[in-house]
């Protein structure tokens, strides 16, 4: 695997955890 391919899959799976992260605390924030 190469680094840049090992960055972007880094990068991706930041955002991902960001929106989720994101997705939680809206719906946490709904259900307080």
């Amino acid at each position: 695997m190469t680094t840049e391919k090992a960055h972007s899959l880094t990068t991706t799976s930041k955002a991902v955890l960001l929106g989720v992260l994101t997705t939680l605390m809206e719906l946490f924030g709904v259900c307080l």
